[in-house]
Formats: C-alpha cells, sequence, structure tokens
C-alpha cells in the first residue's frame, strides 16, 4: 500500500509540472509583444505634394491604417501618400491575440518661399521650371532606364514615385533594373514657388507560344489565319494578334504582367472556331 501511495505521490508532482510547465509557455505565447517600426520619407513637405510612408511590424496579425489614410495593410511595406492640401497625421496599429501597438507620424506642409501672390510684377522671383524625361519611355524586362532632369530657379528637389530621395537640381541617373511599369516624380521648389514633373516607363514582356491545331476544330474552309486572345481576367479579352495559317509558335510581346491567353481558327471567310482551352502565363522576361 505504501509503494502505492509513494507512485501516486510521484504522478501526481509530475503531472503538475508538466501543467505549470505548459502554462509557461501559454503565458508567454499570449503575452508576445508587437513591434511596429512607422516613418515617412520627409517629415516636412510643399503643399500639394505626396508623402512616402514606410513601415514593418514584427509580432501582428494584422495592422490597420487611420488618420490621413485607412484600411487593412499588410505587415511591411511602403506606399506614396495622395497628395496633401494640409499638415495630416498618418496613424498605424498593429496586433495579435494579446497586444496591441501605435504608431502615429505627422507631416507637416510648407508654403513655397516667396509666393507670388500680390508682388509686384517687376520684382517677383523666378518661377520655378523641370525638364524631365527618359532616354526611352519603354524597354524591355530586366532593362534599366536612364532619366534625364535640368531645372531652373530651384533650391530642392526631391524624387518620389518609383525612386527615392533629394535629387541635385539637374544631373542623369540610371534607375532598374525594372520588372513592372515605373512612375518617376520630380517634385522641385525655389523662391518663386513648386513644381513637379512626372516620366512613365513602360517595361515589355514576352510570351512565347507554341501550339498543335487539333484537325477538328479548324473550320469548314482552308484556315486562313489563327487569332491569339488575350486579356489580365480570365475570360475577358482586351485583344488580340493574328498569326498566319502554317506557324506552330509565336512570341508575343505585352507590357509585362500576367495574361489569360486563348486562341482560335479562322477559315479564309473569317468563320471562327470556338477558343481553345484557357491559360495563364506571364509576359516578363526570357527566363522569368
Amino acid at each position: 500500500m505504501t509503494l502505492c501511495r509513494q507512485l501516486l505521490v510521484i504522478l501526481w508532482s509530475f503531472l503538475t509540472m508538466v501543467s505549470a510547465a505548459l502554462a509557461s509557455v501559454a503565458d508567454a505565447a499570449s503575452e508576445s509583444p508587437v513591434y511596429l517600426s512607422f516613418s515617412a520619407v520627409d517629415a516636412e513637405i510643399v503643399r500639394g505634394q505626396p508623402v512616402s510612408l514606410s513601415w514593418a511590424a514584427t509580432g501582428a496579425d494584422r495592422c490597420i491604417a487611420s488618420g490621413g489614410w485607412s484600411g487593412e495593410q499588410a505587415l511591411a511595406g511602403s506606399l506614396l501618400t495622395k497628395t496633401l492640401s494640409e499638415s495630416t497625421t498618418f496613424a498605424l496599429t498593429c496586433n495579435n491575440m494579446s497586444s496591441t501597438i501605435t504608431r502615429k507620424v505627422r507631416v507637416a506642409l510648407k508654403e513655397p518661399v516667396a509666393p507670388l501672390g500680390d508682388v509686384p510684377e517687376d520684382v517677383a522671383a523666378e518661377l520655378p521650371t523641370i525638364t524631365f524625361r527618359a532616354e526611352q519611355e519603354s524597354i524591355r524586362y530586366g532593362e534599366s532606364v536612364r532619366l534625364f532632369w535640368a531645372t531652373t530657379a530651384t533650391a530642392d528637389c526631391r524624387a518620389t514615385g518609383d525612386w527615392r530621395g533629394p535629387q541635385p537640381s539637374g544631373g542623369e541617373l540610371w534607375v532598374g533594373p525594372l520588372h513592372s511599369a515605373a512612375s518617376f516624380i520630380l517634385s522641385c521648389s525655389g523662391p518663386g514657388g513648386a513644381t513637379t514633373a512626372q516620366v512613365d516607363v513602360t517595361v515589355m514582356g514576352q510570351i512565347s507560344l507554341a501550339w498543335t491545331l487539333p484537325q477538328s476544330n479548324m473550320p469548314a474552309a482552308a484556315g486562313a489565319h489563327y487569332r491569339i486572345h488575350y486579356g489580365k481576367r480570365s475570360g475577358h479579352y482586351i485583344g488580340h494578334v493574328d498569326v498566319v495559317a502554317g506557324l506552330s509558335a509565336y512570341r508575343l510581346v505585352l507590357p509585362a504582367g500576367e495574361y489569360y491567353v486563348a486562341m482560335s481558327a479562322l477559315s479564309a471567310n473569317d468563320w471562327q472556331s470556338e477558343l481553345s482551352r484557357e491559360v495563364r502565363l506571364p509576359a516578363c522576361g526570357a527566363t522569368c
């Protein structure tokens, strides 16, 4: 009897230790903290310009934006806001089952130095100007593009969009490699006001297609050509390319992105067959 009692005491002690350990693990899990960094590239910008926000959360399940922006956000990322007409506070709240943290960023606005207003014309400051261009407005997937710019009557220039940071009043810069369409924004201010210029660059990808035409799908008349249909949504085709009969492969060149593609055959009198099976393919580089 004494031996049984000793065994029960040992078993009870073991179960108590296991229970305490599990409780400790559960408490540690339930008290997992959330860490959040949240910042704006510029704490002060010229009225009418956007600002770039960036953030990163650790240990969070979700993040919600409020204040000058809204909606659920990724746990880490960056975003270019809409243009601001007043000083704005942006807030981001991230949480998990047991912990919540909120960070706020306030972006102040400044007026252009010496706005023209009622200043007499003979003493008015010169309006700033920007000449901004890309060496190529369309490039291939994975290539870089060279930007050129020159300004007059400017004291401060900032890059936003798909490039970032302060820039000199004139220069050139290679940007890339690019894998999707890009927008480069240059905002400059000076004693006479502020101005903005934007350059958009299209990135072209390719889709390599190869096919075997089933005889059962051929029109009654001899096939005159094939038609390749493409679109950004399944079953919704925004364009097509006709290729001559006899080909069994074709390279489709389109702006970089994902496309839904299907084919049909057309006879000499434009009788069209049913569409082939649809496929989803990326328009990108040769090795994507």
